[in-house]
C-alpha cells in the first residue's frame, strides 16, 4: 500500500467509527436529493489513487488553457447570475456547451461586501482565466491577526506573504463581491455565455425540461441549473411539492464597509491601513 492509498484507507476507517459512534451501523441518506454522500460510498469500496492531482508548481502559460472539449454538447440553462451561477456557466463554457444564464436583477450587483478568496478557490479561478479581469480589484494581504479585544493585543498570527503561495500555490486574495461578480460575468461573456438581465425564472417544467420567465417566456434546454437563490422555486420542483424551505439558525452577521479616507482621517483607526491584512477582535 502506498502512501495515497494508506491515505484513504485511514479516511475510511475514520469515518466508519465516527458513525459506529453515533450508532450507525452504515451510511444514512439525507432527507433531500443529494449525492453529498458519494465520497463515503467511495471510501468504503476499493481505494482510489489520485494520479491526477494538480502540481502546484507548473507553468502559468498552462493555467488558462481550455480543457478537452466533451463529447456530447449540452444546451444548457442557469437560473441566476451570481457566483455560483456564472462559476458554472464558465465551467460548462470551457467545456464546449451551449450556456444561457437567466437573472431576475435589471443589472448585476452582488448583494454583500468582502469575500475571502482562499489559494484553492485561487487557483481555479486563475485557471479559468479570471486573472486579467481581477486585476486591480483584489487585495492580497499580508496576515491574519487575532487581537484580545479589551487591548488589541496580537494573540494568534497567521502569516499569509509569502507563506500560503509557497505552501498552496497560490496567494490568498480578498476582493468585494462585486467585484468578483463583475469579473466572473466579463469572463462568462468572453467565452460566449449568453446573459440575460431583467429576466428572472417564475417556474421550472420538471417533465419538459423547461422554464417560464417572468414575462411569460418559455426556454427549453438539455440541462436546467438552479442558482437563483434561497427563494427558488426548484427546490419545490425537485423535491416533488414537498418543499423544504430554509430554517433559521438562529445567527445574525452584520457586515459593512467604511471609506478608507474616512478611516485614514481617524487617528484610531488610520494604522489598519498601513499594512493590508485582516483584524479580528
Amino acid at each position: 500500500m502506498d502512501d495515497q492509498e494508506e491515505t484513504i484507507e485511514n479516511c475510511r476507517l475514520h469515518v466508519e467509527s465516527l458513525l459506529a459512534r453515533k450508532g450507525h451501523s452504515g451510511l444514512q441518506e439525507t432527507s433531500y436529493p443529494s449525492r453529498s454522500l458519494n465520497f463515503l460510498k467511495r471510501l468504503q469500496g476499493t481505494p482510489q489513487r489520485f494520479d491526477n492531482v494538480p502540481n502546484y508548481t507548473h507553468d502559468a502559460s498552462s493555467q488558462t488553457a481550455l480543457p478537452k472539449e466533451a463529447t456530447i454538447k449540452l444546451k444548457t440553462i442557469i437560473a441566476g447570475a451570481g457566483l455560483g451561477g456564472l462559476a458554472t456557466a464558465i465551467a460548462l463554457r470551457r467545456r464546449g456547451h451551449e450556456v444561457t444564464v437567466f437573472e431576475k436583477a435589471t443589472e448585476l450587483g452582488e448583494v454583500g461586501a468582502g469575500i475571502q478568496v482562499p489559494p484553492n478557490s485561487r487557483r481555479l479561478l486563475m485557471r479559468w482565466g479570471l486573472g486579467p479581469y481581477l486585476e486591480g480589484k483584489a487585495v492580497e494581504p499580508e496576515a491574519i491577526h487575532l487581537r484580545r479585544w479589551q487591548d488589541g493585543k496580537v494573540i494568534s498570527l497567521t502569516k499569509l506573504v509569502p507563506d500560503f503561495e509557497e505552501k498552496f500555490g497560490a496567494p490568498y486574495y480578498v476582493v468585494h463581491r462585486a467585484n468578483l461578480q463583475l469579473a466572473m460575468y466579463e469572463l462568462a461573456l468572453s467565452l460566449g455565455v449568453c446573459v440575460r438581465v431583467n429576466a428572472g425564472v417564475r417556474c421550472y417544467n420538471a417533465e419538459g425540461s423547461g422554464v417560464v420567465l417572468e414575462n411569460g417566456e418559455v426556454h427549453h434546454a438539455d440541462l436546467i441549473v438552479a442558482a437563483d437563490g434561497i427563494r427558488s422555486e426548484a427546490r419545490r420542483v425537485v423535491l416533488e411539492e414537498r418543499d423544504q424551505p430554509p430554517q433559521q439558525c438562529g445567527y445574525a452577521a452584520y457586515r459593512a464597509m467604511v471609506d478608507v479616507d474616512l478611516m485614514r482621517a481617524d487617528p484610531e483607526l488610520s494604522w489598519l491601513l498601513d499594512v493590508p491584512g485582516q483584524n479580528l477582535w
